[in-house]
């Protein structure tokens, strides 16, 4: 069963990440953050053919999609375009948040004679991944 709906959640971003300001984007509807760690093979003749393994290092990725908010196009300048680096802030309907640095690897447009133009950023994030 969920746990919460979906809407009121958020995504925010600094784009000089020790000033402590952040900027809501407008028109998102959809984020994911993937927070993975790797698991690295310690398998030697001693462990019988049963493998084993130690904790290896952590990592991020972020994306962000939604509709154009042309209110909101100061967002998509060079402050968060590819290859910059921000502070992100991913945040659930219910105040739960994700926060981390990311450099900011992809940004596409979406507009069709049958659609509203739609936004999608791709982030990297690098060092820890703050869950509160």
């Amino acid at each position: 069963m969920a746990e919460q709906a979906g809407y009121g959640g958020k995504f925010e971003y600094d784009g000089t990440p020790a000033s402590g300001a952040t900027t809501a984007v407008k028109g998102i509807n959809n984020w994911t953050v993937s927070y993975t760690g790797d698991a690295l093979e310690t398998t030697d003749f001693a462990n019988a053919g049963v493998r084993t393994y130690i904790a290896g290092p952590t990592g991020w990725t972020g994306t962000i999609s939604g509709y154009y908010d042309s209110s909101s196009a100061a967002v998509y300048n060079s402050t968060i375009a590819p290859g910059n680096t921000i502070r992100t802030e991913f945040t659930m309907m219910s105040g739960k948040s994700m926060d981390g640095t990311a450099i900011v690897t992809g940004m596409s447009f979406t507009t069709g004679i049958d659609g509203a133009v739609t936004a999608n950023l791709e982030l990297q994030g690098y060092g820890a991944l703050t869950i509160t």
